[in-house]
């Protein structure tokens, strides 16, 4: 029954296990089916490995099984994508079931000396599969140092995620030039590595769908561009900037004469400085680039 403690026996190990039956409430005589065992204590196996139950007390055989995944994530009962991903651990092809493993980690990714703790495969052999699949498009080895792999198609939800956070940035604030790349990062799945981005980073830009410049970061379609009234109102800040020239205004004074809020003054100047037209000297000291 679900929840019924067992002894769960293999090779000359016994532990005590909880099993959550997957697909059903109980297991009749002659059935079969997908659990998941909690134990106790830790067990060393190896997909593949064979495993006998029996009752808690007294110790009756009631069944065996096979072993096909050594440390999964806790499953949730009845769910269709839970027993196909099973399904495809005992019947799949052995690239199926490294791309399981892969869309299993997500944004994490794994290492090759990850994925051979897990798999029951030679080293060579799983080192071949990988290299084979990452020629064919189908994986990504982004950290050739630490040999480590992430499915093309989750790099390409990650990509698709960091356009997407870009444009809303945009949106929101248009006068900006872009987003600092620490901000990008922190808002991306917490257990991408830092390496992974980089490479991201590398890729979008190869491509032509982003702009990286020293800490920023921002669509290639992204220009900043002022309404009738700020472009006036810059223009004037130019001006008063051009005709201070070595004496130029202080912040204060630069707000006095544009006559609006200081920070949108600062988001103006801000342009201004990205346009190559002010220099910045400190945080209350602008020129005139022509001084």
């Amino acid at each position: 029954k679900h929840r019924q403690a067992v002894r769960l026996h293999t090779g000359t190990s016994e532990r005590v296990a909880m099993p959550l039956i997957l697909d059903a409430d109980e297991m009749a005589p002659g059935a079969s089916g997908y659990v998941q065992f909690f134990l106790r204590d830790p067990l060393a196996l190896k997909p593949g490995d064979r495993l006998v139950i029996r009752s808690f007390s007294p110790a009756f055989t009631w069944g065996g099984g096979l072993v096909l995944h050594v440390n999964p994530p806790r499953h949730k009962r009845r769910q269709p994508e839970v027993l196909a991903n099973l399904t495809i651990l005992s019947e799949g092809t052995p690239e199926d079931i490294l791309r399981l493993y892969l869309s299993e980690a997500g944004a994490a990714g794994r290492s090759r000396a990850e994925l051979t703790a897990l798999l029951p495969w030679d080293p060579g052999d799983l080192a071949n599969r990988l290299n084979a699949m990452t020629r064919q498009g189908q994986v990504l080895n982004y950290d050739q140092e630490n040999q480590r792999y992430l499915l093309t198609a989750t790099a390409q939800e990650l990509e698709g995620q960091s356009q997407r956070l870009l444009a809303d940035y945009h949106r929101k604030f248009p006068l900006k030039p872009g987003l600092s790349k620490e901000e990008l990062r922190r808002q991306l799945p917490a257990a991408m590595e830092v390496r992974l981005f980089n490479y991201l980073l590398g890729d979008m830009a190869q491509k032509k769908q982003i702009v990286s410049e020293k800490d920023l970061v921002r669509l290639s379609t992204h220009k900043v561009t002022l309404a009738q009234d700020q472009e006036d109102l810059s223009r004037r800040l130019e001006d008063l900037y051009r005709r201070g020239h070595f004496s130029p205004p202080t912040f204060k004074e630069a707000t006095e004469a544009a006559k609006i809020a200081a920070d949108k003054v600062k988001q103006l100047l801000q342009v201004l400085v990205n346009q190559g037209r002010l220099i910045k000297v400190k945080d209350d000291l602008y020129f005139h680039q022509a001084a």
